[in-house]
């Protein structure tokens, strides 16, 4: 007995390692893609930076189209000279575009965090003082202003994006993990060679033939209604038969009856003409 608990422990160690080699190859897969959405990232800012630099040398007029996320300074169209709604100089501008890129691909220092009941109470608090506050409500309404189409596409594009691969990590966890089931439970419904094979789908298989049964007695009863249908048609059709048969020998007695009282009524008509004559 304990050859056998041994076996089945190493048949079940096998199968563990042989899982934990794939979660380690799908771990890496999404590394791969992680590494490449940031590096797509970076180029992306790393190119607006250039047309940034670019406008603020020219000096023209310039309208980019679109609001950047590190220095959100806005460009609107007929302005001639490189600064943002608030004032912003090119340098600040710069100095925060280098910032974001070398931040880029970093875990934030706050990164699973929570904050207390105190802070909660405490911001909340903070926001509605200010949020009631006619300079604030004045100051935000001036500085409002909506995503541009090319940012919403941006923005749309890269959830898509996170989203398919958070997708794709649950069914390859779930695909794992129904391999590991199955692995384990036909380990243990084999067993090892000295042990016989459980079955263990005996309730499937009673209740395969319990449905089976039930489809039988079903059929046989719709049977039965059709053959009794049936035999009441033949005993309705005979009995229609056997009516017209008798209508039809009635008939035909009473014609009989009918030609027989003719010739007897024609016979005594010609004995009363003889009789006559004589």
């Amino acid at each position: 007995m304990q050859n056998e608990g041994e076996g089945s422990k190493v048949e079940v160690a096998a199968a563990n390692a042989q899982l934990d080699v794939k979660k380690a190859e799908w771990f890496c897969q999404a590394k791969v893609v992680d590494v490449e959405a940031t590096m797509g990232d970076a180029i992306r800012d790393s190119e607006l930076g250039k047309k940034i630099s670019e406008h603020c040398e020219d000096k023209k007029p310039a309208s980019l189209g679109f609001q950047t996320s590190v220095s959100s300074v806005k460009y609107e169209k007929g302005s001639t000279n490189c600064e943002s709604a608030q004032g912003v100089s090119h340098k600040e501008i710069q100095r925060r575009l280098k910032i974001g890129a070398a931040n880029r691909g970093r875990i934030p220092w706050n990164k699973g965090k929570k904050h207390s009941e105190e802070t909660r109470e405490c911001i909340k608090k903070k926001t509605l003082e200010a949020l009631s506050n006619p300079k604030v409500r004045k100051k935000m309404s001036q500085f409002h202003h909506r995503h541009s189409d090319q940012s919403k596409s941006r923005i749309s594009s890269s959830l898509k994006k996170i989203w398919e691969e958070r997708r794709k990590i649950k069914r390859l966890q779930a695909q794992c993990y129904t391999l590991w089931a199955r692995t384990i439970a036909e380990a243990a419904k084999i067993g090892t060679d000295d042990q016989e094979e459980l079955e263990w789908d005996d309730f499937e298989k009673m209740k395969a033939d319990f449905m089976t049964q039930q489809v039988k007695l079903k059929e046989e009863k719709e049977r039965t209604k059709v053959r009794v249908k049936l035999r009441a048609e033949m005993v309705a059709r005979e009995r229609a038969e056997k009516i017209a048969k008798l209508a039809e020998q009635r008939k035909l007695r009473k014609q009989m009856m009918e030609d027989k009282q003719v010739e007897s009524f024609s016979r005594k008509k010609s004995d009363r003409e003889k009789k006559t004559r004589v």
